[in-house]
């Protein structure tokens, strides 16, 4: 089933016509890439709970709110994006949901506000049941902090919805445009090391790891998003070139992440140099991917490519669980390529 047949499907009977119009949604919101963000969440999660093991098991209620935070963070952000190109994909006739008119602007609107409604009403309540999770024994002798820490959850959640808005309007096609999308997928594993926050079993001083995954996580997304911003049109090598090495440099900082972890936190593998080589030989296939875009910036091999890269996220949140939470979360977390690459072969990823 493709868009090419949706309107036929309109004229089916009712329980057709209910397929048909999930399907739609399922395509505005981009469906398969939301497990990325998914996968963020609880390698964030991994990443502040390595201090204490026993955190992970006990703060599960608030990291599944805060999954349901960011995915309806993402799908807000993905409605947004066609909004707000709309006019331009009706002039370029692409097959969405929006310029062909088979979802209204005003049903869109309408869903992208209830998305931020349930985002903000999840992490408002988490802050308000304040102390309810927190892990038994945790005291507290900074009193800003005991504050922040409740609210971090509201706070980033606010970051990500400001950066995500910024992003889709006139910034997008700007330098600054790849910047902020880089800073929505930070915050997104910010998201989850703020559960372990949260919960008592870190604080902002004892993740310097979970600080440098952030930064490495940002410039990945933001030079893949530089690379593959035009991705519908002829490009030149220099611009898609700039972006996978801004990528480069983020893998980088997220391969070397776990050398800045303190030393009581019990690491699965070596952080020199046994957690680099594996986390090389993982990008590899997006490497490929990413050189032959370079050489042949056409549309086509720039789209292989960033769908290689975005789907490549839920890889490098797996190694990043495995090494700070073990192999059994590193396996829940992996297990999301499963969704995402069916997903692929009916929605479009990008």
């Amino acid at each position: 089933m493709t868009l090419d047949n949706v309107d036929s499907l309109e004229h089916s009977g009712p329980p057709d016509r209910f397929v048909t119009r999930l399907y739609l949604w399922a395509q505005l919101v981009r469906i398969p890439n939301t497990f990325t963000a998914v996968a963020d969440v609880l390698a964030g999660a991994a990443i502040a709970g390595a201090l204490s093991p026993a955190a992970i098991s006990q703060s599960w209620p608030i990291i599944a709110a805060l999954v349901l935070v960011v995915v309806s963070l993402y799908w807000t952000g993905m409605i947004w994006n066609d909004l707000n190109d709309v006019e331009q994909d009706r002039q370029q006739k692409r097959n969405r949901p929006l310029p062909n008119s088979q979802i209204s602007v005003s049903a869109a609107t309408t869903a992208y506000w209830l998305l931020v409604t349930l985002a903000f009403g999840i992490t408002v309540s988490i802050a308000a049941t304040q102390g309810s999770w927190y892990l038994p024994g945790v005291e507290f002798k900074n009193d800003l902090w005991r504050g922040f820490r409740f609210y971090s959850p509201l706070l980033i959640t606010a970051l990500l919805a400001c950066c995500a808005r910024l992003y889709n309007s006139r910034w997008k096609l700007s330098t600054v445009g790849p910047i902020l999308m880089g800073m929505c997928r930070s915050g997104s594993l910010l998201l989850g090391i703020s559960s372990g926050w949260y919960v008592g079993s870190s604080t902002v001083y004892e993740v310097p790891h979970g600080w440098m995954a952030v930064l490495g996580h940002g410039l990945y997304v933001a030079g893949f998003t530089f690379a593959g911003r035009r991705e519908a049109e002829e490009n030149n090598s220099l611009p898609v070139a700039i972006g996978w090495i801004v990528s480069a440099v983020g893998l980088i900082a997220l391969a070397f992440a776990p050398w800045f972890a303190p030393n009581e936190i019990p690491l699965r593998m070596d952080a020199l140099p046994t957690y680099p080589i594996v986390f090389a030989l993982m990008a590899l296939p997006l490497i490929r991917r990413a050189w032959t875009s370079i050489v042949d910036p056409s549309p086509k091999s720039i789209q292989l490519a960033i769908k290689q890269a975005i789907f490549s996220i839920i890889f490098f949140d797996a190694i990043l669980t495995l090494q700070f939470a073990g192999p059994w979360p590193a396996i829940a977390v992996c297990s999301l390529i499963l969704p995402s690459t069916l997903l692929s072969k009916y929605f479009r990823p990008t």
